[in-house]
């Protein structure tokens, strides 16, 4: 279940946003070629925009690693709560 203002609805919300979706559309465990708007094309628009709403670096690195919706808000919750 997806938790207002939790990281995943953020997430899911730019998802929707960008692939001209339903956020209710968008399962919790969404991946790359497994949901249907999540294609390759889909996968590179969706680290753009993530990149802009999170200030993050679309790297090669995370290219390659950020292929799952799980995956991606882990990524992002590190970011936010960086370990000290």
């Amino acid at each position: 279940m997806t938790t207002p203002g939790s990281t995943l609805s953020q997430v899911k919300e730019i998802l929707a946003r960008e692939w001209n979706v339903s956020v209710s559309a968008i399962p919790d465990d969404a991946e790359l070629n497994v949901y249907e708007k999540w294609d390759s094309l889909g996968h590179i628009s969706m680290l753009l925009a993530l990149a802009d709403e999170f200030n993050i670096d679309v790297t090669p690195e995370n290219v390659q690693a950020l292929l799952t919706l799980p995956k991606i808000v882990s990524f992002l919750d590190e970011r936010k709560n960086p370990k000290a």
